[in-house]
């Protein structure tokens, strides 16, 4: 409650540089660049380093380019073609109508790497979420699975309805204690763009899951790896976190690496919400995203983990609190390095500092 006496002491570490960014993506409409003359408004509990001399690497996959990679193509429903090929799975024959849902799914349930063969980008709808689960995050005649790694290799699009999420991972989880032999299952997705997938209602989630939009996940580890969001959301926008993402109760870091958040909405976390676990994000892209509570960008709500973004630019985010970032911890360090971080054009502050109480 925050009415009761702090647990721990709560310590926040934020430097900001304000990185030279290359015109691309384009940000113009945004507030303007921080300078090393004007830097970013801190508070006390804020640590501002000067401004670094020399350009920061720009993130990967320029965000205007995620509205332009989705062909007006659906995929065709049916079975599709699923096949092994070096011990790795791959979806599709080298046409289009090969590239189906239920063969991703069963490529999916099958562990490993999965590629694809559809002759082309490909634009794939989920009408149901992709699931997989390990290491007691399993239902009763679940398959279990320790790895899956989803490559689309920049041409595949995973897009939904807007009335269910895309993908949804159980495993072994930090509060549990059972990651003793690895965090699993160990969800990879690379160069992949996911679309339109909407979060359910909180009392209507199946799996009590609260959030993210295009991937929930709970336990297990993540890392995502030049993917991009666009266009996903959460129906309950009061209490679901993560519009595009939510990552929760995690031993292992969420790795982020050359990614893309765009246009993506919730009620906390506009585009990614990280609960008790940690993060580490580099060169990556979080513009337009929007939370109708807090954390108009991130929300990052855990007692004791650290989180650490370098190479990254957070801007045009909005939310009544937090519109870039939203950080609630008692112990853990928030470490913001070579990153532009700004607040939209209505909020005050770009990061907002809560401490978790009793």
């Amino acid at each position: 409650m925050r009415t009761g006496r702090a647990r721990h002491a709560w310590v926040v570490a934020v430097m900001i540089t304000a990185a030279a960014c290359s015109p691309v993506p384009d940000v113009s409409r945004h507030a303007p660049h921080p300078t090393a003359a004007a830097p970013l408004a801190a508070s006390a509990t804020h640590a501002v380093e000067p401004a670094i001399t020399a350009p920061a690497a720009p993130p990967t996959g320029g965000y205007e380019d995620a509205t332009v990679v989705l062909p007006r193509e659906a995929s065709t429903p049916g079975r599709g073609t699923m096949r092994v090929v070096e011990g790795r799975a791959v979806v599709g024959d080298g046409s289009a109508d090969s590239c189906t849902a239920a063969a991703l799914g069963r490529a999916v349930a099958r562990g490993g790497t999965v590629t694809f063969d559809c002759g082309g980008p490909a634009r794939i709808v989920l009408t149901a979420p992709l699931k997989l689960c390990a290491a007691g995050g399993c239902a009763p005649g679940e398959r279990a699975v320790d790895r899956v790694r989803i490559d689309g290799g920049g041409t595949v699009t995973l897009v939904g309805t807007g009335s269910a999420r895309l993908i949804e991972a159980r495993g072994c989880t930090a509060s549990a204690g059972d990651c003793a032999e690895g965090p699993v299952p160990h969800l990879v997705l690379s160069r992949l763009v996911l679309a339109d997938g909407a979060a359910p209602r909180a009392g209507e989630d199946d799996d009590g899951l609260a959030g993210g939009g295009a991937v929930a996940m709970e336990g297990g580890r993540l890392t995502l790896d030049a993917v991009t969001f666009t266009g996903n959301t959460c129906i309950d926008t009061e209490v679901s976190a993560g519009g595009a993402v939510l990552a929760r109760d995690m031993v292992e870091p969420v790795q982020v690496r050359g990614a893309t958040f765009l246009g993506n909405s919730c009620g906390l976390g506009g585009a990614l919400a990280v609960v008790d676990a940690p993060m580490r994000m580099r060169a990556t892209t979080v513009v337009d995203n929007a939370a109708t509570v807090a954390g108009g960008g991130l929300l990052v709500r855990s007692p004791d983990a650290e989180v650490e973004l370098s190479m990254a630019m957070v801007v045009g985010n909005t939310a009544p609190r937090g519109a870039a970032i939203e950080h609630e911890t008692a112990q853990g360090e928030l470490v913001v390095r070579d990153s532009r971080v700004e607040a939209g054009p209505e909020e005050a502050e770009a990061i907002a500092v809560r401490s978790l109480t009793d």
